[in-house]
């Protein structure tokens, strides 16, 4: 009898796990889903900027491990005298890998918990889906002002 009630027990245990493990998913699923409505026409430029970068960057390391031509003698001679020039300029460069660290290497909309983010900025949305940024309302203006453009063109 007492196995019976403490498989009851741990059954309705596992029951209440699931149904806040259920109302947390679809939270946060409805969450992912008002982000990507709101903020679709954003996201899709952005990727492109980032994919564009990343090829670039791809061809730039391609470029620069592509094989050395052998060097001559007098060319080695001239390299001893160089050295001191080199050294400044490898410590500058190593200096620049550095600050590159602190970028922000997240792309697109996200839920931080200060609040909604895109790259490292913070930003809020109204009731009427307008973006305010530092008590601002920024891009809802700027849209307003694109579709008026269109309708000129159109008319």
């Amino acid at each position: 009898i007492a196995d019976v009630r403490e498989r009851e027990k741990i059954a309705r245990e596992n029951q209440r796990t699931s149904k806040k493990h259920r109302a947390l998913k679809t939270g946060r699923i409805e969450e992912s889903m008002a982000l990507d409505r709101h903020f679709k026409p954003i996201i899709k430029p952005v990727q492109q900027i980032v994919d564009r970068a990343i090829k670039r960057e791809s061809r730039d390391d391609d470029a620069a491990s592509a094989p050395k031509h052998e060097r001559k003698e007098e060319e080695v001679e001239e390299e001893e005298e160089a050295s001191e020039t080199f050294e400044r300029s490898a410590t500058l460069s190593s200096g620049a890998r550095r600050k590159g660290n602190g970028i922000d290497s997240v792309y697109g909309v996200y839920l931080h918990k200060d609040g909604l983010m895109f790259g490292n900025k913070r930003f809020d949305v109204d009731d009427t889906d307008n973006i305010i940024i530092r008590g601002i309302h920024k891009l809802s203006d700027r849209w307003e002002k694109c579709i008026a453009s269109d309708g000129q063109y159109f008319e």
